[in-house]
């Protein structure tokens, strides 16, 4: 049958058999132990300890199978950009006595003193064990299994074990499905290696010259430098250190770093012993992009400033957030903006303005809102006006019916912002002014029984359109507040009674996240053909839902609305 791979405990191993057994079939496993918090540290070449060999008691009618071991955990790290590590004959010995335990008493476990064994204790600074057994003698099966499991895959991954011990023990004669061949690696990272260190098990079974260490030298790890204006990273030149980016083996110098997160790690050379830090992040992101603020404008003679809309820029308007959109100021006052970058963007030029509103001879706002007849003839709403017949519409419905100037002639004043307890009365209207009795008691602290449009305001409340503020207890409704346009698709869609909609995956909208508190009322606002939002001539739309609605966009909203869920 074909190649199996058993799972029992944490361990594996493969037969080239089908093979159902009890718990002493275990299957191979990974120990790991990591002293690397404070300090690394490796061998160094010299001076050849001629007396002292290592690996004496290594079977060597196993040693095809060894250096095939070792030579395929080095083939599959050089796959992977990494360095080769050394053959160490004393712990090929200490892994030898454990493949031996484990074939003599049939139990498949890991040694777990394999790190305390006095042949190791006090050498190193970091190591691990994998095991494996087969039911056949294919040495290279052993590391193909471990490639295969993510554990074991990982710890021969590991740049900063640098030398290993393999053990491997071959029973034969045992019956078919039976395990025949069993392997144990022990990897370390060694500051004082025990004797017997090649280069190569080859160069063990040869007999070549060891590359025993005789001196340590310590040295101090350097910080790689992270330049986020210019998205590069430089490896410094540390004696003894060598540097690996994302797990890359990287030689000193600087570098173009990609968007996105870079991991550094640093590891002894041969011969030396490093302190300090071992391992930096750094999250790289996009440049940004350089702009320059559009200025708001301030206009002295009706007391009014816009806030301009610009991707990428918000406005503070006397340290409040604002929308853009066109603002009365009082009179004698002085109104400051500054402008903020957004993520991902950065400012140029100016980025703050201030004006002063002095009071002229006469005020330039003749004062609240005055019915005037229903004539559908506003003086500033001249034919042509972007929305003109939405307003004059929403007059004849007397929605609306703007301003009695002084010299008789009515206004409607498209460009002023709509505020909440406006928006109530016009939706109120837009209904038909249906019955409803006001409640003696305001449910809102800010607003009085007698206040201006009291009874639109507390129906609104009723139907579960807006509901206010809570802060501290007290619920407000910031009746003189401007009506943003995020709010303004929340109302709307309360007011066509919430009906089903899914809103789509993707925004339509530039500047309307997903998570948008109001994202759903939008998207289901630009799916009636009630808004489409701007288009930025770069193929995108913006909604731009935190300026406020004004009378002439008010005017088109709900003669929208109305000809979908309003009165014929």
């Amino acid at each position: 049958m074909g190649e199996q791979l058993h799972i029992f405990r944490g361990a594996l191993y493969r037969s080239r058999e089908l093979v159902s057994r009890g718990a002493k079939s275990a299957l191979g496993a990974l120990i790991c132990l990591s002293l690397l918090s404070a300090s690394l540290l490796a061998g160094m070449p010299a001076a050849q300890a001629a007396e002292l060999v290592g690996g004496e008691t290594i079977d060597r009618t196993n040693q095809a199978k060894i250096v095939e071991v070792f030579n395929g955990i080095n083939d599959f790290r050089a796959s992977q950009g990494l360095n080769p590590v050394n053959f160490n004959a004393t712990v090929s010995e200490m892994a030898e006595d454990w493949s031996d335990h484990m074939a003599a008493s049939g139990n498949f476990v890991h040694n777990p003193n394999f790190y305390t064994d006095a042949r190791v204790t006090g050498r190193f600074a970091g190591a691990a064990e994998i095991i494996a057994a087969r039911s056949d003698d294919w040495a290279q099966g052993l590391v193909e299994q471990w490639i295969d499991s993510p554990g074991h895959n990982a710890v021969m991954s590991d740049p900063k074990l640098t030398t290993v011990g393999v053990g491997i023990t071959y029973l034969e004669g045992k019956r078919s499905g039976e395990l025949t061949l069993y392997g144990t690696v022990n990897f370390f990272t060694f500051w004082n290696p025990p004797v017997g260190m090649y280069t190569t098990a080859q160069d063990f079974f040869d007999g070549k010259p060891s590359i025993d260490t005789a001196q340590i030298i310590t040295v101090d790890t350097e910080d790689p430098v992270f330049d986020d204006g210019l998205n590069k990273v430089t490896i410094p030149d540390a004696q003894g250190v060598d540097y690996f980016v994302n797990q890359v083996p990287t030689p000193p110098g600087t570098y173009d770093a990609v968007v996105g997160r870079m991991q550094v790690t640093a590891t002894a050379k041969a011969g030396y012993r490093v302190f300090g830090t071992l391992r930096w992040e750094h999250e790289f992101l996009a440049p940004p992009t350089e702009i320059v603020p559009i200025a708001p404008t301030f206009d002295g003679v009706t007391g009014r400033f816009t806030v301009p809309y610009m991707e990428g820029v918000q406005y503070w308007v006397n340290d409040s957030l604002w929308g853009s959109s066109t603002f009365s100021s009082e009179w004698d006052t002085t109104v400051y903006i500054r402008a903020e970058a957004l993520k991902g963007y950065k400012l140029s030029g100016t980025t703050s303005w201030q004006y002063y509103f002095a009071k002229p001879d006469q005020p330039a706002d003749p004062g609240p809102e005055t019915p005037a007849e229903p004539s559908g003839s506003f003086t500033d709403v001249p034919a042509g006006t972007q929305f003109a017949t939405e307003i004059n519409w929403l007059a004849s419905r007397g929605i609306s019916t703007g301003w009695v100037e002084g010299d008789g002639s009515a206004t409607y004043r498209p460009l002023t912002p709509v505020n909440r307890d406006a928006m109530a009365a016009f939706m109120y209207r837009l209904l038909g002014e249906p019955p409803f009795n006001a409640p003696a008691a305001s449910p809102f602290a800010d607003m009085s029984s007698s206040t201006k449009f009291y009874k639109e305001i507390t129906w609104l409340a009723d139907k579960r359109i807006s509901t206010g503020w809570e802060v501290n207890g007290a619920r407000t409704y910031r009746p003189v507040t401007p009506v943003n346009r995020d709010a303004m698709a929340a109302f709307l869609y309360r007011l066509a009674g919430q009906p089903s909609f899914t809103p789509p995956l993707a925004s339509p909208f530039m500047d309307v996240d997903t998570s948008n508190q109001f994202y759903k009322e939008i998207t289901w606002l630009a799916a009636q053909g009630i808004s489409s939002g701007w288009n930025e001539g770069n193929g995108k739309a913006s909604y731009r839902p935190w300026s406020a609605v004004n009378r002439d966009a008010m005017a088109a909203f709900m003669y929208r609305w109305n000809t979908k869920f309003g009165r014929p």
